[in-house]
Formats: structure tokens, C-alpha cells, sequence
């Protein structure tokens, strides 16, 4: 019987994976009052989102490995301490360049924070109980990004900007305590392996080269630089085009959020019923149609509704397509029936998981590979398959060796001799009929 996890642990590692949605969302209401307080063009300062994002992105390939070689504790409390440092930096920057160095920081310990979360839980729970805990991770991953934009809004229209940042920095104080208090080491030393860079570097490498997994990544790929362009141009777009002030905008652009979530349901209800290539497609073909449609309405000069409900759309295809394309990349790359994926497998999505999701990884762990309205990206799958043996490569099972043959009996089950059968009956006895 598994150890009951205290509720100290299931909240703390919740706050943890919030933590991330509430970076990358938070402050998008502010970004044309960042630029204009900085004289900054649009795309200096998008990189403040950029940055952030490819660093979170790109750590996290190297995160899993080294938390395997180096134990959970220390690399997630150096995360959070990183990520509480950037949102300070952030708050305070007096110029750009500072305000963007204080977002790479950000990023560097929000990749580190997000993998160990996750994995811990791996770590410590399994089965039933992993599912559950998964469950609520989910459950922070759907809401937070519908939450933070809102919060920012508000903040950034009472206080200004930099108030966005403080309270960035109280929350990651806050988390890093509670992670201090209740999150102990979860990998023993025994159970450490040796990191080794070069392997890491070559499987990524030959997973680029299977064509079956680098298709359907390349398409993820496509559709996330859809959503984050609507992303990181929303601000500038509603509020400059369409006159809406930091607080509307921030509950609009939550509210544009459900509709991923949407199709992150009906993605789950679609899996029983259709192979992940069809939905894959389907989902595709819907994102694909709202994004036009939102581009044609747009041109056409229609008010801002029918705008937001072509956006709608395209975000609920996304929602469709996202785990099934997932699905694809898994399949490629998992010989035989699935095995638990590695406890250092990164998960999320972005950073977090999603329902449907949790129908790609084995039973035990759902994965953290995010899915919400912005989180959820392609890098979970890349570093999870990286660990994984490469296609095809698995030899097939031998073919078990046939059973020994047994002396005939007289009579069968019923007490029958067999000679009857061969007189008469022409039906085999009972006891050799398959049912």
C-alpha cells in the first residue's frame, strides 16, 4: 500500500506549476505600457515574452537529466530562487535590457521548478493515487491562465506595471518557503543516475531524423506559433485598435482561454471514438478555419465579438488537435506496450497538464504537458521521447515454445470414452472445444 501523501505536498506542488501561467500571463495587460515607459518598440518588447518562453523551453531539455544525476531538492529550491530574483529584477528594471535579463531569470528557474514539481510527484505517488494528485495539477493548469490575466489587468490599471512584477515576486517568495517546509528530497542517491551530455545530444538528434516523430511535432510546432503570436500581440491589438482599457482586456483575453479548455474536453471524448492521426487533423482543420475566419472578419472591419468568437474557434481546434498530435509523437517512439515514462520526463506544457493529455502517457502519471490557453508546448514530448528508446529498435518477443505434450485420456471431462466421439459425435470433447 502506497504512503498517503500529505496535503502540504499536493498544495505546495500545485503552487509550484501555478506559478508559471501567472509569469507568462500576468503582465501581457501591461506590455504597451511597458513599451511606452521604456520608448521601446513592439518587438523589444515582446521579447520580454519571448525570452521568457524559449528559455523555459529550452532548459527544460536539460532539466530532467541533471534532476536525475543531482537529486530534486536543491535544483527546485535554486528554480525558485531564480524565478523570485527575476520577478524582483523585473519590478525594479530601470531600463529594458534589465527588465528582459529579469525575464530570462524567470525562465531559467521556471524550467527548473516545473520539471522537479512534476517528476516528484512521479517520484513519491503512483497509480491511483498519482492519478489524483495529477488531477489537481490540471485542475491549477486550466485556471491559472484564465485567472492571471485578469489579476494583471487589474493591478496594472490601479498601480501600474511594476506592481505586476512585485506581486510575481511575493508569489514566488511565498512558494519557495512553502517548498523549503513541505517538499523533502524525492530520489535517493541509489536511485540517481549519471548524467551524461553527449547520449542526451545524440537521441535528440536521432529523433529529429524519424520522420514519424518529427512530423507531427513540426505540426504542434505550427499551431503554438499561431497561439502565441495571438499571445503576444492581444495587448497591443485591443487595447490600442479597440480602445479597451488593462482590466477589460485582461478578462477578455482569460475568457478566450476557456475555449482551449473546450476543446481540451471534447479532445478527451473524441479519443474513444477516433484515432489520433483523424483527430489530429480534425483539430487541425478547426484551428486552421477560426484563424482565417478571425483574419477575415478582422479585414472586414466587424466589431470586436465576432472577432473573439472566430478566435474561439481556432483555440478549441487547438485544444482538439494538441493531445492527439502528442499521442502521435509518443507512438513513434514507444516500442511494445507503453512502459511508465522516466521520472525526469518533463510534463508539461508547457508546464502543466491537461485532461486530455493524460490519455498519452501510461495510466500511472498523466503528464504535466500542460494544456491550457498558453502553456502547453511541444518541448514536454521532445525531452519525454528523448528519453525513450529510439523507434523500432526493440527486437520482437520470441514466440513462447509450444506446450508439452500430455497422454490422451480415456474418457473426456463428462466421463465419455473417446471412441464415442470417434464412432459418432464428430463435435470435439468439452474439454478441447474453445469457447
Amino acid at each position: 500500500m502506497s504512503t498517503p501523501i500529505p496535503r502540504s505536498f499536493t498544495l505546495t506542488t500545485a503552487a509550484v506549476v501555478g506559478l508559471l501561467p501567472f509569469a507568462a500571463d500576468m503582465y501581457l495587460s501591461s506590455l504597451p505600457a511597458i513599451g511606452a515607459e521604456f520608448s521601446a518598440p513592439v518587438w523589444i518588447t515582446q521579447l520580454t515574452l519571448t525570452g521568457f518562453l524559449l528559455v523555459l523551453g529550452l532548459g527544460q531539455l536539460v532539466a530532467g537529466p541533471v534532476t536525475d544525476a543531482v537529486g530534486r531538492r536543491r535544483p527546485l529550491l535554486l528554480g525558485l530562487g531564480l524565478f523570485t530574483v527575476g520577478s524582483l529584477l523585473s519590478a525594479l528594471a530601470p531600463v529594458m535590457s534589465v527588465l528582459v535579463a529579469g525575464r530570462l531569470l524567470q525562465g531559467v528557474g521556471g524550467a527548473l521548478a516545473v520539471v522537479i514539481a512534476n517528476t516528484s510527484v512521479r517520484d513519491r505517488t503512483e497509480g491511483e493515487a498519482a492519478t489524483r494528485l495529477y488531477a489537481v495539477l490540471m485542475m491549477v493548469a486550466g485556471f491559472a491562465p484564465v485567472i492571471a490575466p485578469t489579476a494583471g489587468g487589474f493591478i496594472e490599471q490601479g498601480l501600474g506595471w511594476r506592481w505586476v512584477f512585485v506581486a510575481l515576486t511575493v508569489l514566488g517568495a511565498l512558494v519557495t518557503v512553502a517548498a523549503v517546509r513541505f517538499l523533502p528530497e524525492s530520489l535517493p542517491v541509489p536511485a540517481r543516475s549519471r548524467f551524461a551530455a553527449r547520449e542526451v545530444v545524440v537521441t535528440y538528434g536521432r529523433l529529429l531524423r524519424t520522420r514519424a516523430f518529427a512530423a507531427p511535432l513540426a505540426a504542434l510546432s505550427a499551431l503554438f506559433m499561431m497561439l502565441f503570436a495571438y499571445i503576444g500581440g492581444a495587448s497591443y491589438v485591443y487595447q490600442g485598435s479597440y480602445g479597451l482599457d488593462p482590466a477589460v482586456f485582461g478578462v477578455v483575453f482569460g475568457l478566450t482561454g476557456v475555449a482551449f479548455l473546450i476543446g481540451a474536453v471534447l479532445a478527451h471524448r473524441l479519443a474513444a471514438v477516433m484515432a489520433a492521426r483523424r483527430q489530429a487533423f480534425a483539430g487541425g482543420a478547426i484551428a486552421l478555419g477560426g484563424s482565417a475566419l478571425a483574419a477575415l472578419v478582422t479585414a472586414s472591419g466587424a466589431p470586436l465579438t465576432l472577432i473573439l468568437l472566430s478566435l474561439a474557434v481556432g483555440l478549441v481546434g487547438l485544444g482538439i488537435a494538441e493531445p492527439a498530435l502528442m499521442s502521435c509523437c509518443m507512438n513513434a517512439c514507444t516500442p511494445a506496450p507503453a512502459q511508465p515514462p522516466p521520472s525526469s520526463a518533463p510534463r508539461s506544457t508547457g508546464w502543466a497538464p491537461s485532461p486530455p493529455s493524460s490519455q498519452v502517457w501510461s495510466p500511472p502519471a498523466p503528464p504535466s504537458c500542460g494544456s491550457d490557453s498558453s502553456r502547453c508546448s511541444p518541448w514536454p514530448v521532445f525531452c519525454w521521447s528523448a528519453r525513450s528508446p529510439p523507434p523500432r529498435s526493440a527486437p520482437s518477443p520470441p514466440r513462447p515454445a509450444p506446450p508439452p505434450s500430455r497422454p490422451t485420456p480415456a474418457t473426456d471431462v463428462q466421463g465419455t470414452p473417446r471412441a464415442a466421439h470417434a464412432a459418432g459425435d464428430s463435435s470435439p470433447p468439452l474439454a478441447t472445444r474453445r469457447w
